[in-house]
């Protein structure tokens, strides 16, 4: 089990977000989703 902790966080190093030009990229595509969803209702 101890083995756990360091498997946990080798995942989440290659999952998680780390660069911040890339969470801009993500957010300005979240809003324009959120715009044209919202125009279209």
């Amino acid at each position: 089990m101890s083995n756990l902790q360091k498997e946990f966080t080798t995942f989440h190093n290659t999952i998680k977000l780390g660069i911040c030009d890339e969470n801009k990229t993500l957010r300005d595509k979240r809003d324009l989703l959120i715009n044209e969803l919202s125009l279209a209702l």
